[in-house]
């Protein structure tokens, strides 16, 4: 498999756009890491709705090194659900607890094969992990790509 140099932030738009096009999780931010912005992005989400959804590339692999490119053969990434609790519980809030957002980006991303080629997503392990954070309720559902 033989990824292009913009492949993460394509596979980025790409996983953004198929969270943002689900009818659950229409009414929530999703954005990807590399937004310009996104610590404003997140505090203005929590704060509007109490949730967001932030994708982020954990690691790009090239097992083989003496290839030009390089070549990324494996990518590993991770979808974020920031939830804060007191506000998206609340009346204005979406009152979707993170846990269930998470198995939801989990159902939607698992056996997706994006058009970037580089083959199809699938879950990773540990599929879903709760973050510590001592202000909001972070899970991290991780994935892989090329393995």
């Amino acid at each position: 498999m033989n990824f292009e140099p913009s492949i993460l932030a394509r596979l980025q738009e790409e996983v953004v756009a198929r969270l943002k096009g689900d009818a659950y999780l229409s009414e929530i931010e999703v954005v990807g890491e590399e937004r310009k912005d996104l610590v404003q992005t997140i505090t203005l989400s929590l704060q509007k709705l109490g949730v967001v959804i932030v994708v982020q590339t954990v690691a790009a692999n090239a097992t083989h090194p003496n290839l030009p490119g390089p070549n990324f053969d494996s990518l590993k990434f991770s979808v974020e659900i920031i939830e804060n609790v007191l506000f998206n519980r609340a009346a204005k809030g979406t009152n979707k607890p993170a846990l269930e957002i998470a198995v939801r980006v989990a159902q939607r991303l698992h056996h997706f094969r994006p058009t970037i080629g580089g083959g199809t997503i699938i879950i990773d392990n540990p599929s879903i992990q709760l973050a510590a954070n001592e202000q909001n309720l972070i899970y991290d559902v991780n994935f892989k790509i090329g393995e």
